[in-house]
């Protein structure tokens, strides 16, 4: 089965994170067209085919600025979420408890 996402395969490199044992058989392919024997990894069986090589070559950071701009906001603000949330967990005088009510509870 394959996503629409990932009709066209994955880039696989070294440091990639996928699985070891999808990941080891995988850079062992040497050959453009060469096919794997079944690989288990966590996730079921593979059977990978390795369709073509891209050399690793610097990308112009003009090219990826808005992708990275959008990844460095969406980091800037899921860290400004989670110091609000903790300091609201932090902060007991935002709670008011209630002991008398606890002793209802399970009853």
């Amino acid at each position: 089965m394959q996503s629409e996402a990932n009709a066209a395969g994955y880039l696989v490199g070294e440091g990639a994170s996928f699985v070891e044992s999808f990941l080891n058989a995988a850079l062992a392919l040497t050959k453009d067209g060469d096919v794997s024997a079944p690989v288990q990894s966590d996730y079921g069986w593979h059977i990978i085919k390795r369709v073509s090589t891209e050399p690793a070559h610097e990308i112009p950071y003009a090219d990826i600025k808005d992708a990275f701009d959008v990844y460095e906001q969406n980091a800037y603000q899921q860290q400004y979420y989670t110091d609000i949330v903790n300091k609201w967990v932090a902060d007991t005088s935002l709670v008011t408890r209630y002991p008398d009510n606890y002793a209802a509870v399970g009853k």
